[in-house]
């Protein structure tokens, strides 16, 4: 486990230490549901990412705030936070630290001295003026952002004239393949659609190659072969990733199985970081930290992982809880209420509970009109 106190990529992703610090990380169950869906999810933000950025054709305007925010995320913003760094490091900087630590020291006595008060006043203003130039470059990217977010909102949602976008043609390639978003979590995959786009990522990303080519950026150089690269590295990946999860959810897999195991898991994370690298500059996420560093010895340790793989009570938690506690709310008696619940919880599944209800409701029969 990355150490706690650490910075920046040293932290391997890691932004808190556990619960229980008493127990050792390898006791943990690997949360193979949940690394499914934020690595999925990932990998198909990544994609969308570069399409909006990178592939498909733009006004002027977005084009003009994109540039603007690659030149600020890769120098400007940078530069500022180097220098404001740099003077804390200087002469002066450490001048600044050791008279606020000296003030906070003679807090109940005399303070600061007149000369210190001055001196230290002036060094606030220059660090004060160095955080100033680089937060309004953050509150510029910031502003720009907000402006790119909505444009890529527009095609997300746009108006019922507009029947083509790449995002609703995008959908339909998922849906035409069995794959659907859920209505949580800002409508991202959960696991089994996502294990379904891994199992099937070579058709979907093939159509999305002659799909994406309708929105292409001709001004771009070689704009075919990008879009094929992106696509490609796609199935790559997503493919990748699904053989690491076919044996994470395997029953009892064999020596050969988990020596394979290793081999896939460095190859995902591998294409994982080049596709990342792509996108942005962030450290590793938990999740790849976690799987990366763990499930090799979660698999040696557990071999019986799928038995404790929370699917089903991961889609209870997200769709169905709050049908069954408004089923059950008249229910006066808390006993009954919580013994009624309980058996709904045991069949949340639709096609069941449509069989249960049409064993146990009595039949209508025919329409008999009322004795007036």
């Amino acid at each position: 486990m990355a150490d706690s106190n650490a910075k920046g990529a040293k932290r391997l992703g890691v932004k808190r230490r556990p619960y229980f610090p008493w127990i050792p990380v390898e006791n943990y169950i690997l949360p193979v549901l949940h690394l499914c869906i934020g690595l999925g999810n990932n990998v198909i933000d990544y994609f969308g990412h570069l399409v909006e950025w990178t592939l498909t054709k733009l006004s002027d305007e977005e084009r003009g705030w994109k540039n603007r925010v690659v030149a600020l995320d890769r120098e400007l913003i940078q530069q500022k936070r180097d220098a404001v760094n740099e003077w804390k490091a200087s002469t002066r900087g450490k001048q600044r630290t050791a008279l606020m630590a000296l003030r906070r020291n003679r807090a109940q006595t005399v303070g600061l001295l007149p000369n210190e008060t001055e001196e230290l006043a002036e060094l606030d203003a220059e660090f004060t003026a160095l955080g100033k130039a680089r937060d309004e470059l953050k509150s510029e990217r910031k502003n720009l952002m907000e402006k790119i977010e909505k444009a890529h909102e527009s095609r997300r949602k746009p108006p019922k004239e507009v029947t083509r976008t790449w995002y609703l043609l995008m959908e339909r390639i998922y849906r035409d393949c069995g794959v659907k978003r859920e209505d949580y979590h800002k409508r991202k995959f959960s696991g089994r659609p996502l294990k379904e786009i891994m199992r099937k990522s070579e058709k979907i990303f093939t159509e999305a190659k002659q799909m994406l080519r309708e929105f292409k950026d001709d001004s771009i150089d070689g704009i075919d072969a990008k879009i094929d690269n992106v696509c490609d590295n796609m199935i790559s990946l997503l493919s990748s990733w699904g053989k690491v999860f076919n044996t994470l959810y395997s029953k009892d897999p064999s020596q050969e199985d988990k020596a394979q195991f290793k081999i896939d898991l460095d190859t995902a994370v591998r294409k994982h970081r080049a596709l990342r690298g792509l996108v942005d500059y962030n450290n590793d996420t938990p999740k790849l930290h976690c799987i990366e560093d763990h499930a090799v010895d979660a698999l040696e340790r557990f071999p019986d992982l799928l038995l404790m793989i929370e699917e089903w009570v991961e889609q209870f938690h997200q769709t169905e809880k709050k049908r069954v506690e408004n089923r059950v709310r008249f229910i006066k008696d808390a006993f009954k209420r919580a013994e009624s619940a309980s058996k709904k919880r045991a069949a949340v599944n639709d096609s069941t509970l449509m069989v249960q209800s049409r064993r146990t409701k009595k039949p209508r029969g025919g329409y008999k009109p009322k004795n007036v």
